[in-house]
């Protein structure tokens, strides 16, 4: 629906039922069936299209798989030696033998940071707090624990049925009025290849005051879907501007150019770094994009820590999803700047075309995708790292 209204801007196209399609507006989270990448390549009978998607599955895996992403940071750490400082320290568990390898590390792990001592680099994560992650979505599957022993035995009968993520949880979370958030942002990867961040995001507020406690599961998961279904969200209040987090936050060292710095780092280790490669890897199509969400947790120091991707980041009107007339203009402008950088790149406007009749020119996206050779140098062994999968 956003795609469409930017096209609508731009009175040079028209909309077709018919195969000679130039630009093709695949429906979100399109993995399969009439509106898989593959299929629309396929149909069209044109050698070159647009479309919102990129049309191998490697996308899904690279993002979607929450413990492809966590192996694909630990293998960088280990063969790198660098510490990611936004990557809390996590424990991808596939199966049972997975789990039975990789106990010894994470009881190791879990004495090392209950350990009451001050440790600057740790800090923000320091304590004897855990979050077990499963691979379901939307905010299900999600345990925090306080007790190694609790913590083992759950794992032990959750990871019968499906892959879990053991995780140190970030303990001293930055608070809005008592209550927990995360940000989500916004990541465009097109396959020329380049890597946009955009200026602002959305804040998902907790509906419920932050407790220590661990079986106060609304207080701790601040995912959209949770929280809504609790029964008493209250969209103006628990979907706010990043522009309005500073006079919220109240402090005066908050400032979100230098949040908005740390979390470029984060895109730019991960995307251009680590992944890009794999992203666009045998991308048949120039024209094919991608928009990610991205989803951030701020502790009482103003460190950003990553909390997870998201290839179906649920971005439209709010006559389909609930949002709020901010939420609105965001993705309404997200939606007419990739348009300006991909379909308009690819399809100029006539020459003759009245320019007033033009869409403003927009500039929320960041470019990140570094300039020269220094990502060809490093692709063939980042790539490499992506299929080392044991710890």
């Amino acid at each position: 629906t956003l795609l469409q209204a930017s096209m609508q801007r731009r009175p040079w196209w028209g909309q077709t039922n018919a195969s000679d399609y130039d630009f093709f507006i695949a429906p979100e989270c399109a993995n399969g069936g009439f509106g898989s990448p593959e299929r629309i390549l396929n149909n069209s009978t044109k050698d070159f299209i647009v479309v919102n998607r990129f049309t191998r599955s490697s996308y899904y895996e690279c993002i979607n798989k929450k413990l492809r992403v966590a192996e694909a940071l630990n293998n960088y750490s280990a063969e790198t030696g660098k510490r990611l400082m936004w990557w809390p320290e996590t424990f991808p568990l596939k199966d049972m033998k997975s789990f039975k390898k990789q106990r010894p590390a994470l009881q190791e792990a879990y004495l090392r940071y209950s350990r009451e001592e001050d440790n600057g680099e740790l800090r923000g994560v320091q304590g004897n707090m855990w979050v077990v992650k499963g691979t379901e979505h939307l905010g299900r599957n999600i345990e925090v624990f306080d007790n190694y022993g609790e913590m083992d035995e759950f794992i032990i009968g959750m990871i019968q049925d499906e892959q879990i993520l053991a995780q140190k949880y970030v303990e001293n979370p930055l608070l809005l009025s008592g209550n927990k958030f995360d940000l989500r942002m916004y990541v465009l990867v097109t396959s020329e290849p380049k890597v946009y961040l955009y200026r602002e995001g959305e804040v998902k507020v907790s509906t419920r005051k932050y407790s220590r406690d661990p079986q106060d599961q609304p207080a701790h998961v601040t995912n959209y879907s949770l929280q809504h279904r609790l029964g008493n969200f209250n969209i103006s209040e628990h979907l706010i501007s990043t522009n309005d987090l500073k006079q919220l936050i109240g402090r005066p060292d908050f400032r979100w150019s230098a949040i908005f710095a740390k979390i470029k780092v984060i895109v730019k280790e991960y995307f251009v770094d680590i992944m890009l490669d794999k992203l666009i890897k045998n991308e048949p199509t120039e024209g094919s994009w991608y928009l990610f969400g991205m989803d951030v947790i701020l502790d009482e120091d103003l460190n950003a820590y990553l909390f997870e991707f998201n290839i179906c980041p649920g971005v439209c009107y709010k006559e389909i999803l609930p949002c709020t007339d901010y939420l609105d203009k965001l993705y309404e402008d997200m939606h007419e700047e990739i348009v300006q950088k991909v379909v308009d790149k690819h399809f100029p406007p006539p020459g003759d075309i009245d320019k007033g009749l033009l869409p403003k020119p927009l500039n929320g996206f960041v470019p990140l995708t570094p300039d020269g050779d220094g990502w060809s140098k490093l692709k063939s062994f980042f790539l490499s790292l992506f299929y080392r999968t044991e710890l």
